[in-house]
């Protein structure tokens, strides 16, 4: 599948085996170290036609596809390679930006290219909490001018808030930050936007570094452990998310890519794992998530894909999941399940099984589809396992509250 879509970069559309995994404002220079982490897309935003001009041929050249705002001139992206989707201004939500000029924006770009997808990025947190008087009907009309909508919160390290990523903590819901009683966290923010925008391609951002957003940041502030963006992605992927983003930025002081050496050795395993099940996880709908009744921590979504299912289920949790049940949506009888990888057999029964989680793990599950109920057959897990072991199986078939936006004009990263 990786090098189907490699090829495909000659081109000027997506193969459908591709599941976007970019990254935010990185120097040219970084392209072939991004790609080395297993990223396929870069993002940016330029008003200076040479920088605008330099981000295509580096792209281009390294064989990525891009996101960025259209060209002074959007008739002169028509031919431009690897341009997958044309980027309205960042967070216009929380930047004062009227609906009315998005929509005049669309308009002019749709006219020029009815075919090249428009995407809108917006602060999740408050696109939840309706924060700064920010309504649901105000993001409705936002979305009326976008076909794909992505989001950013980081509540590890912009909100100090780990618990907010793990499903077995209770919230304090007299916290003034969050007492809605549903946490920041990117998998939440794409199931708000999603109902909000009528069921549009959703992507998530997810925070790598620690970003030091104040000079005087809070006691115990940190970044996202590897295992906490791992959960984190994944998270965003259950839930329905079509594409993750990258974050990789500090601000005191600024670096562009502040990913500590244990975030990128586990990115590069989750990378390369979302590459090899893209064509399963893009083969459902964008307008559902296809969600899993579980407990306790974990979470799941399904596929049915090239006559098999698949089911991710993911432990979003600080804490181990020890003979949890998992109930596989559709399936029923007695089945054998083989955990390759891990020298171990389970058994299905009435559709369940019975697994061990460690914190933030993904076990991929792999049965026969047949008509009606699944046929009993060996189901395969392939798991993501607690810290380091990504060794998987083959198929068969082959940005925060108010975060401070880089200068459209330069290369440094606050205005």
């Amino acid at each position: 599948m990786a090098l189907a879509a490699i090829g495909a970069l000659a081109g000027d559309a997506p193969p459908s085996t591709l599941f976007p995994i970019g990254v935010y404002w990185q120097p040219t220079g970084s392209f072939d170290l991004w790609k080395s982490r297993g990223v396929n897309t870069v993002i940016g935003f330029y008003s200076k036609p040479s920088d605008m001009a330099e981000f295509n041929r580096a792209a281009v050249s390294k064989w990525l596809w891009m996101i960025r705002n259209p060209a002074a001139n959007p008739a002169e992206d028509l031919h431009q390679k690897n341009l997958l989707a044309w980027a309205h201004a960042d967070e216009p939500d929380i930047n004062g930006v009227a609906s009315g000029t998005l929509a005049a924006d669309y308009l002019k770009w749709k006219t020029v290219d009815p075919t090249r997808p428009v995407i809108v990025n917006f602060s999740g947190q408050n696109a939840q909490y309706q924060a700064d008087g920010l309504s649901d009907a105000l993001y409705q009309q936002y979305s009326q001018s976008a076909d794909w909508i992505s989001s950013d919160v980081y509540p590890v390290t912009a909100w100090n808030h780990p618990d907010w990523i793990d499903k077995n903590a209770k919230l304090n819901l007299k916290d003034p930050a969050n007492n809605g009683g549903v946490p920041f966290n990117p998998g939440n923010s794409v199931d708000k936007l999603r109902a909000l925008s009528g069921g549009k391609k959703q992507l998530a951002y997810i925070e790598t570094s620690f970003q030091n957003i104040g000079k005087g940041p809070a006691k115990g502030a940190r970044g996202a452990t590897a295992a906490e963006v791992r959960g984190e992605t994944w998270d965003a992927i259950l839930h329905g998310a079509r594409g993750i983003v990258y974050f990789p930025q500090s601000f005191h002081p600024d670096k562009t890519d502040a990913t500590p050496a244990s975030v990128v050795a586990e990115m590069k395993r989750t990378n390369a794992k979302i590459t090899e099940m893209a064509a399963v996880l893009n083969s459902g709908s964008d307008a559902s998530s296809n969600p899993m009744t579980l407990g306790g921590g974990l979470e799941g979504t399904w596929r049915e894909y090239a006559g098999k299912m698949y089911y991710f289920v993911l432990n979003f949790s600080h804490t181990a999941a020890r003979n949890a049940k998992v109930t596989l949506t559709g399936a029923a009888g007695k089945s054998m399940i083989e955990a390759m990888d891990e020298s171990r057999k389970l058994t299905a029964m009435n559709g369940s099984i019975i697994d061990n989680f460690a914190p933030y793990q993904l076990h991929i599950y792999e049965t026969t589809a047949t008509t009606g109920n699944f046929a009993p057959a060996i189901i395969v897990a392939g798991a993501v396992p607690e810290p380091v072991c990504m060794a998987g199986w083959m198929l068969s078939a082959g940005m925060l509250m108010r975060r401070c936006r880089p200068s459209k004009a330069s290369t440094s990263l606050c205005t």
